[in-house]
């Protein structure tokens, strides 16, 4: 039975839904895309919230071009947080506490001060689910961020590290708050509560702690660099273009300006060799 087979009148059972989301999902891994998402929007009318969440996964990554599909994501993922319950938990594979903070991140995207009000309502929804998800308090602790909540995103950080002691993520963001939200003359503190916080791993998170922040200094010392030197690389290349402005106007045969001419061209080959090694360093200067 395929989706055009099926009429707009004729009622899919959840065993029939089930076969449909299977069958979706088998066309998508076979970048069958337009089958795969009819078979998935079909399992979904008929009450599979599964086939409801891998949809929004699927119009997530395509949404990031296309505000349409966003919010078709963003609405997939609220009508599974509505019909959640004892009766639709078998439909649905993927934890709850998922879905709110798919439906999180998403909403978060948005460009107002509400969107991302949502974005961390949804996120706490699902952490009151998820208590021990070290993801879910990252991802948490970047909006409260971005929301100008520097504290709660500090305690978020922690809370991921202690849930996840090896989490790249979390040292990292965590760095980054350290790095710019914190005052120099503060930061012995924070590293004090760390050592609070911790107990025995305090020495290990704050030499991983430590090596992120040194990661910063040194890209921000790069960025610097690489912005001044484009900046002297231009006063040199204007430079160079009113030395070969001069040399052409020296170009008679006059003999008396034979010695000039000649002092000039070797000015402007200076100046040339100079811009070259300059626009050299400036590549060497760019961080991978």
């Amino acid at each position: 039975m395929s989706g055009t087979d099926r009429g707009a009148s004729t009622p899919v059972t959840l065993t029939e839904a089930e076969a449909l989301l299977f069958r979706g999902l088998q066309h998508l891994q076979e970048d069958h895309e337009a089958e795969g998402t009819e078979d998935l929007e079909a399992a979904a009318q008929a009450g599979w919230l599964e086939a409801r969440y891998q949809l929004a996964l699927l119009y997530a990554r395509k949404g990031r071009r296309r505000g349409s599909l966003r919010q078709q994501a963003i609405d997939h993922l609220s009508a599974i947080i509505s019909a959640s319950g004892p009766d639709a938990a078998p439909t649905l594979s993927a934890g709850l506490d998922r879905v709110h903070f798919a439906l999180g991140g998403l909403i978060a995207e948005g460009s107002s001060d509400e969107d991302l009000a949502q974005g961390i309502t949804s996120y706490r929804e699902g952490l009151t689910l998820n208590p021990l998800s070290a993801t879910g308090h990252n991802q948490l602790g970047r909006l409260l961020l971005r929301a100008g909540q520097p504290l709660g995103a500090l305690g978020e950080y922690k809370v991921a590290l202690q849930l996840d002691p090896e989490m790249r993520a979390a040292y990292s963001d965590l760095a980054h708050l350290l790095f710019h939200h914190v005052k120099p003359d503060d930061l012995a503190e924070e590293f004090s509560h760390i050592v609070e916080d911790f107990g025995e791993r305090a020495p290990a998170v704050l030499a991983r702690l430590s090596q992120e922040l040194v990661e910063l200094g040194r890209g921000q010392v790069y960025r610097g660099l690489y912005t001044k030197g484009h900046q002297l690389k231009n006063l040199m290349g204007m430079g160079g273009s009113r030395l070969l402005r001069l040399t052409r106007s020296l170009a008679g045969e006059s003999p008396d300006l034979t010695q000039i001419r000649a002092q000039v061209d070797e000015l402007r080959a200076d100046q040339e060799r100079l811009y070259e090694e300059w626009v050299g360093y400036l590549s060497s200067m760019t961080p991978d």
